[in-house]
């Protein structure tokens, strides 16, 4: 193994995305057609790393299949260590549990973060600083919880506030390896390693603030604003879209669209409806029209 590695993190149950994440585990919804992890591991391995840890639970041997059959074959040189959780440890734990076999330099990253911030620049950032841990992060005044200093240091974690200086963890983070003790054993999120820091290494924890386009993909609604605003951003063109539409085939091609809409492979269509700010996954059947909806093979929802 290499002095560096990234951990996934794709076990979680994806709550807020029922119905759907019943039959199909978050990690694998598509984005603009392509798996959510796919776009993860093709953003880690263009950073340089190819050693790449994935945590599963959740419908966890969908998960293991897609890598093993797609993602080994597309990224040959990339090593995947697959770890299944029989319960859920969240990302705390899960850095615990992994302690003995991870490298010096650990780059974490949360399956349902998709931006466009390059991660080399994280990488060379934290190797820069001498830092201990490098956080990505964005200003979202809705959810803006941690505290930062000017100069580039991390104060703490406190309650959801608009107030100057604070900012959100973008999901996405650099690690040295001797952080990852004193995150205690049990089920907990990562970032609670900055309680149980010395003081005299909490110096040592950094932030990079990114204006890049970014999304958490936390919920139905997001998924939905993450198309739309990426679309109407001027990002489309990097997913393939020609005048806010994006196809991964043919068939809507019998359809009227409008606004924008995002289509995947194989979708059964009855008749010649209209289809206005929507996404389609691929196999799904789309019968009437259709207008600020998402449609899968499992159900559609109206956002």
């Amino acid at each position: 193994m290499s002095d560096i590695a990234s951990v996934v993190f794709s076990a979680g149950y994806g709550k807020r995305f029922l119905p759907f994440s019943r039959f199909l585990p978050k990690p694998l919804f598509p984005f603009f057609n392509i798996p959510i992890l796919e776009r993860v591991i093709s953003s880690v391995r263009s950073a340089g790393i190819y050693d790449i840890f994935i945590n599963t639970h959740h419908l966890g041997e969908m998960v293991s299949s897609f890598v093993s059959c797609n993602l080994a074959r597309k990224f040959k040189d990339v090593s995947f260590h697959l770890f299944a959780e029989e319960e859920l440890l969240d990302t705390g734990g899960t850095l615990h549990a992994l302690y003995s076999y991870l490298p010096e330099t650990v780059l974490i990253h949360n399956c349902d973060a998709v931006s466009f911030f390059p991660l080399e620049r994280l990488l060379d950032y934290h190797k820069k600083e001498g830092s201990l841990v490098t956080l990505l992060c964005v200003d979202d005044p809705k959810r803006n919880t941690l505290s930062v200093l000017p100069d580039g240091k991390v104060g703490g974690v406190v309650k959801p506030s608009g107030a100057a200086f604070c900012l959100t963890y973008a999901g996405v983070a650099v690690v040295s390896r001797g952080v990852i003790r004193y995150i205690p054993e049990g089920k907990h999120p990562w970032i609670s390693f900055f309680a149980h820091l010395p003081k005299d290494k909490r110096r040592r924890v950094l932030y990079l603030q990114t204006e890049s386009l970014w999304y958490e993909i936390g919920d139905i609604s997001s998924y939905f604003s993450a198309h739309k605003d990426a679309i109407l951003s001027g990002y489309g063109k990097e997913f393939g879209c020609k005048d806010r539409i994006c196809l991964a085939d043919d068939s809507l091609s019998g359809c009227s669209l409008s606004g924008f809409v995002v289509g995947g492979e194989n979708i059964a269509v009855s008749g010649s409806p209209s289809i206005q700010d929507t996404i389609i996954w691929s196999g799904s059947v789309v019968s009437g029209d259709k207008e600020g909806m998402i449609v899968t093979p499992f159900g559609e929802v109206k956002v």
